[in-house]
């Protein structure tokens, strides 16, 4: 007590009565731990500061806590990160909003600190303080907080400034905000690669500040600042709710918001969800600004010597574009980031191959048929590997995107001017699209490595050459509705497939089929999966089933698994017939292979090709191999057949299981080898809940009494656990007669695992009879109260 009373500062402690010290000596206590020599320590004090705060009260917290929190604050990097991450929740403490400016002082001394997770969550929490300041607080104490950071002389003050840029710009009035863009232009030529780093990063978010959509917020912040909205009104909009929960329009991602030693933040805009703005005065206004300072800003960071910081730059691009409307991304934006890339980084060329339908969706149909096909043909045929394999994988996205673009929503349609249709194909001429590159010749599409179809560049069929509705369906750019005309809208899409996903796309497509990194042709598995949905049955059977059958044989054991675990999309479209004639050879040569993660991968695909196939199609070709499976020299795929096997019963019932495979099961309760009589008991006890109680009682019940003096102690606890399985399916009296006197034979087991999986069975078995006596006897009384009630046969038949 004495040493705490030391050295606790005078104002905190020495003044107190001897009443008021013994009340607070474990706040005391706590304020001592901050000095302690252990981190520990200190870190459970900085943990229960909130504590401490409520036992000092909201007066004493502002006029002690707080500075002397302030005054030692200095401290190894992990308790400073838990000062800043528990001040910024601080505000209640302190006496609410009115109050919040106090927690100012601190937070600025966190975010001049050096190490970048120590400013990061200073900066954090500063911005989570922002919603508790009200307009003018923020305009007299966090603005001035940002100048001081923006023109500090560490490089740590000036990069913490630039997380504060997006925040701060919606809030404040016309002076202030011009102020910010001017502090934005210095640091965007800062001597320090740290601070343009940290300037590169936020630049997106204060694009879309500036047109009106708020910054970007953590979830948990979002999910209380919900919750607040709720409670304080409760006509609030769900539109306005769900803004919140997404993080703004920006869409932002906090798992990737702090990156590269950015205290800000950096915006991870996904175009997809976001409504296009409401061109209201103001917004074409700060459109304005942003072509004329922002856009200058990205030119000038983009072209930096630091590559971090061109990465961060290009890092905005689709926050740019979601601000601006396509007009001004065509013509200020675009031409930016692709003479970008182009500058010196193959980075910078893998970040916009990963963001390419993002980009896509933010800046519309019209400017992406322009503008962006043909840079997506030319990443795709990019020399880096890694750069093919990022657009590789937005090659379905992308083209689905193209094809079925929705019509432009009123707000986005140009001059005001909305589409008659929500969901009809946009008009497309793509006659100029790509004047540079002269499309390939017909024969040019090959099936690379199928052989069969898909050797020439066949015509798109015309909705009505469709063989059924399901590909109409499937092809809805071709169709304009059942029974209607197609407009112009559909015939354009019909020509968009000819010139563009027919003449360039597949050809490309076929090019990297033949490329010699595996993760490209994983990537491009998994994008022609997805196509074959999208492009319809008779692309998918000619162009793309040639190249699916080309990586089923590819050499790469990864490229053949992430094809066979995804292929129901493929099945689906291409029909039983060829299905059965090209595919399923190739999925039945995997089941062979020496990997057992493609064995396992092709029994998942069973159930899936018995359903398409049918039942006896299924029994006479694939059927077989089951029972290869099941004896297999890798457990897990030993498992994944049982399992299936499961599935499948479940789906053709049980005298289907007793006609084609049970009598297999039972063999192998014989076989010498004691993994394949204990893959007999796995099956039982995975069968016996879907199996008809007659079929238990006859077949599953024997072959696991016959298995329970087996020499092998796991083949006898598997037993036990069979029996309890067996046991919920059966008759009672045979539970009594047949299954309990083994299980008591196995508690008496000389192996201990037996005897303790043999008293786990027979106590599972007595807490079932007890549940359904105790169910039979509810049953039974209600049955008595309900004959009480009603009148007996004489009264009901007398007069």
């Amino acid at each position: 007590s004495s040493t705490v009373k030391r050295s606790l500062p005078h104002s905190l402690y020495g003044r107190m009565s001897s009443e008021s010290q013994e009340e607070y000596y474990p706040v005391a206590v706590l304020i001592e731990e901050l000095r302690n020599e252990d981190v520990q320590f200190r870190l459970h004090s900085i943990q229960k500061l909130s504590t401490i705060a409520l036992a000092l009260g909201e007066e004493k917290t502002r006029t002690q806590l707080i500075p002397f929190l302030t005054d030692s604050i200095y401290d190894v990097d992990e308790v400073m990160v838990a000062i800043a991450e528990q001040l910024g929740d601080f505000v209640r403490y302190v006496g609410g909003k009115d109050h919040a400016p106090v927690l100012i002082a601190p937070l600025e001394s966190l975010a001049l600190v050096e190490d970048v997770n120590v400013r990061e969550k200073a900066v954090e929490s500063l911005r989570r303080l922002t919603r508790e300041h009200t307009d003018r607080d923020l305009q007299d104490h966090l603005f001035p907080l940002v100048q001081r950071l923006a023109t500090g002389d560490w490089y740590s003050s000036r990069a913490s400034a630039c997380g504060l840029f997006a925040v701060i710009y919606p809030r404040v009035n016309e002076a202030t905000k011009l102020s910010i863009l001017e502090m934005a232009k210095t640091l965007a030529t800062d001597d320090t690669p740290m601070v343009r780093r940290a300037l590169a990063g936020v630049l997106g978010e204060l694009a879309l500040s500036m047109v009106g959509c708020p910054p970007e917020r953590d979830r948990s912040s979002a999910a209380q600042e919900v919750d607040r909205l709720l409670s304080e009104s409760q006509s609030e909009s769900s539109e306005s709710l769900n803004f919140l929960v997404g993080g703004g329009p920006g869409k932002a991602d906090p798992s990737g918001a702090k990156r590269n030693g950015g205290p800000g933040l950096m915006l991870n805009v996904s175009a997809s969800t976001l409504p296009r703005l409401e061109e209201t005065p103001e917004v074409l206004a700060a459109r304005k600004q942003i072509v004329a300072v922002l856009l200058p800003l990205f030119n000038t960071l983009a072209y930096d010597d630091q590559e971090s910081v061109r990465i961060l730059a290009l890092e905005s691009t689709v926050a740019f574009a979601r601000a601006l409307s396509p007009e001004e991304c065509e013509e200020h934006l675009i031409p930016a980031v692709l003479k970008a890339i182009a500058f010196k980084s193959w980075r910078a060329r893998c970040l916009l191959a990963s963001k390419f339908t993002d980009l896509q969706l933010a800046v519309g149909p019209e400017v992406t048929k322009r503008c962006l096909l043909d840079t997506f043909l030319s990443l795709l045929a990019d020399d880096m590997a890694e750069v093919r394999s990022a657009a590789a994988s937005q090659i379905k996205d992308f083209t689905a995107n193209l094809l079925t673009s929705p019509a432009p929503s009123p707000a986005a349609a140009p001059n005001g001017e909305s589409s008659s249709s929500g969901n009809a194909p946009i008009s497309m001429d793509f006659s100029q699209a790509s004047e540079d590159a002269s499309p390939p010749p017909a024969d040019s599409v090959s099936g690379g490595g199928g052989g069969g179809a898909g050797g020439s560049n066949s015509k798109l069929p015309k909705a009505g050459d469709l063989p059924d509705g399901n590909d109409q369906q499937s092809l809805p750019y071709l169709t304009a509705g059942a029974g209607a005309t197609p407009s112009s809208g559909a015939a354009a899409s019909g020509d968009l497939q000819n010139s563009f996903v027919l003449q360039k796309l597949l050809p490309a497509i076929c090019d990297l089929n033949a490329d010699s990194n595996v993760h490209v042709k994983s990537k491009l598995g998994l994008a022609i999966l997805g196509l074959a949905p999208i492009l319809g049955r008779d692309v998918t059977i000619n162009h793309l089933l040639p190249i699916i059958l080309s990586q089923l044989r590819d050499e790469s054991p990864d490229v053949r698994l992430n094809l066979i675990s995804n292929m129901e999309e493929v099945n689906t479209v291409v029909g039983v017939d060829h299905l059965s004639s090209s595919l399923l050879p190739a999925i039945v040569d995997l089941a062979r292979v020496p990997v057992w993660r493609i064995r396992m991968a092709v029994i998942n695909q069973m159930p899936m090709l018995a359903e398409q196939l049918g039942e006896n199609f299924f029994d006479e070709k694939l059927m077989q191999h089951f029972f290869g499976w099941l004896i297999d020299a890798a457990y897990a795929v030993r498992e994944a057949a049982v399992l299936n096997l499961t599935r499948l019963t479940e789906k053709f019932g049980s005298e289907w299981a007793k006609q084609i495979f049970l009598s297999e099961i039972v063999k192998l309760s014989h076989n010498e080898n004691y993994l394949h009589r204990m893959i007999c008991l796995q099956c039982i006890i995975h069968l016996s809940p879907v199996l008809d109680a007659s079929i238990s009682k006859d077949v599953l019940l024997p072959t696991a009494l016959h298995m329970n003096q087996d020499r092998v102690p796991n083949v006898r606890f598997k037993v036990a656990q069979a029996l309890a399985k067996i046991g919920e399916a059966i008759p009672s009296d045979l539970v009594s007669s047949d299954v309990m006197p083994c299980l008591q034979r196995l508690t008496e087991d000389p192996d201990v695992d037996v005897r303790f999986f043999a008293n786990q069975a027979i106590n599972s078995l007595k807490s079932l009879a007890d549940g359904k006596s105790k169910a039979n006897g509810n049953a039974n009384t209600q049955s008595m109260q309900v004959d009480a009630v009603l009148p007996s046969d004489e009264l009901m038949t007398t007069d």
